[in-house]
């Protein structure tokens, strides 16, 4: 999945609305706090400020043991992000080969839980 992609998957997850208008942009609605906001551009891969009511949700759904966000300085050309997602039946995911920002490294971890979540979910 491409970035377009894995920001539509968490926008659905949270409950965003697509819709197009009559010039064919589409828009992305939300409500937030009670309050009603529409965005044409999603910004999970960019912004921890998104990223956050995405990870409330996924503690919402108490399935998540631990999770957990490391940095390694071992070596300073390789200073890199790890996120591990640890499920409530010991299940790992997230696990990646670790990215030089943090938002990056958070925001695969999540579209991998969402994605899990998905295929795993009882309806």
């Amino acid at each position: 999945m491409n970035t377009t992609e894995n920001n539509k998957l968490i926008a659905e997850f949270i409950g965003g609305i697509y819709e197009n208008d009559l010039l064919d942009k589409g828009n992305w609605y939300f409500t937030i706090d009670g309050d009603a906001h529409c965005f044409t551009k999603l910004k999970y891969h960019t912004s921890l400020d998104w990223l956050m009511p995405v990870i409330e949700k996924i503690e919402s759904i108490n399935c998540v043991y631990h999770f957990d966000i490391q940095y390694d300085s071992k070596y300073s050309e390789n200073n890199k992000y790890y996120t591990t997602i640890l499920l409530s039946d010991k299940t790992t995911l997230g696990i990646r080969k670790g990215n030089r920002t943090i938002i990056l490294s958070i925001y695969e971890a999540v579209v991998e839980f969402i994605k899990w979540y998905n295929e795993n979910k009882e309806d």
